[in-house]
């Protein structure tokens, strides 16, 4: 096995070596601008109204979580609901990246 990966290997690297040198440069590659399609005005409203549900939910999650600590904290179980508190923290800033996220992965 080792003697068929030694012979692929030369091959590929040449192969690779020519695409790299014919090819045209980074620098000559305009960066894409993403423009919105027409007709999509009704999916842009969709996705703001999901953004602000998401925001919404993730206020009553911060609110709930406070909650759930002054009340355990009273009977000394505080610890445990921090936790809840980190999730819900975790989900807001994955909602607030979520367009950085997909821009970055795009």
């Amino acid at each position: 096995m080792k003697h068929l990966a030694g012979r692929i290997t030369a091959p590929v690297l040449a192969v690779a070596l020519v695409a790299l040198s014919a090819g045209p440069a980074a620098a000559d590659i305009p960066p894409p601008s993403p423009t919105r399609p027409p007709g999509t005005e009704g999916l842009t409203t969709l996705l703001n109204w999901g953004m602000w549900i998401v925001t919404f939910a993730g206020i009553v999650g911060v609110l709930i979580a406070a909650g759930s600590m002054m009340i355990s904290h009273r009977r000394g179980e505080g610890g445990e609901q921090a936790s809840k508190l980190g999730w819900v923290m975790g989900g807001c800033c994955v909602a607030a990246a979520a367009g950085p996220i997909v821009n970055v992965l795009l």
